[in-house]
């Protein structure tokens, strides 16, 4: 028995021992956000910028925290084929809970390491709508944020402009598809287009600059209704 156990001892020793030597090698670890066709995808890596696997225990806790969760993520994907993921990044848009995560690390960096800070002050989107002859031409920015940065929505209630993420009123579950409803229309289309957008999202600011929008204190029911555009001499449809 006592041989077992200096055997056992021995073995964890050497564990412990080339954990500390993966940790030597990796350093000081950054969190990658790079935009993506399918969002943002999200990245571990060194002072470099290159890819790297480390080990979760040496690190802080919000910082091992996140960690545990990617190796979770990659390690289901060994039991999934998935063709379109070569490497080891994360798509938030699949994960959207790791913002919650990711927020609480210092070491955010963008896909040229310049750093990314994260602006706990509640604040929300804007739409603004110019209007340029006779079309609309609408940009979504973040109250909060100087300038006109564009808006990358990592979640429903976090944004990515310029160098800060912010947390954002929750905007629904179609926050992915925001990019939509930035693309030019006439000015014939505007009521639909309003129509859509507060369909699709909520919790949107829309501001203009001939015209302010208002608001019905009730909530407008949709009634059911059929409309017969033609009858003939039958009475046939």
């Amino acid at each position: 028995m006592s041989d077992f156990l200096s055997r056992l001892q021995a073995l964890k020793f050497q564990t412990e021992e080339n954990s500390w030597k993966e940790l030597k090698r990796s350093g000081r670890v950054f969190f990658r956000l790079e935009k993506t066709e399918k969002g943002v995808a999200l990245s571990v890596v060194d002072e470099k910028g290159i890819l790297v696997d480390v080990d979760s225990r040496y690190y802080e806790p919000e910082e091992s925290q996140l960690i545990r969760s990617i190796e979770h993520i990659q390690r289901e994907r060994q039991f999934r084929i998935i063709w379109e993921e070569t490497d080891k990044s994360v798509n938030l848009c699949d994960h959207p809970y790791l913002c919650h995560q990711l927020v609480r690390c210092k070491n955010i960096v963008d896909g040229k390491m310049m750093p990314i800070v994260f602006h706990s002050d509640d604040t929300f989107l804007q739409l603004r709508l110019k209007k340029e002859g006779v079309d609309f031409h609408p940009s979504v920015r973040v109250a909060a944020c100087e300038g006109e940065e564009a808006v990358v929505m990592l979640s429903e209630c976090f944004a990515w402009a310029g160098n800060g993420i912010y947390q954002v009123r929750p905007i629904g579950g179609n926050y992915n598809y925001l990019s939509v409803f930035e693309e030019p229309f006439s000015e014939d289309m505007l009521e639909r287009y309003l129509s859509v957008l507060h369909s699709y999202t909520e919790q949107i600011d829309v501001v203009a600059e001939d015209f302010s929008l208002s608001f019905s204190s009730g909530e407008v029911v949709p009634v059911p209704t059929i409309f017969f555009e033609k009858v003939d001499a039958d009475a046939f449809l």
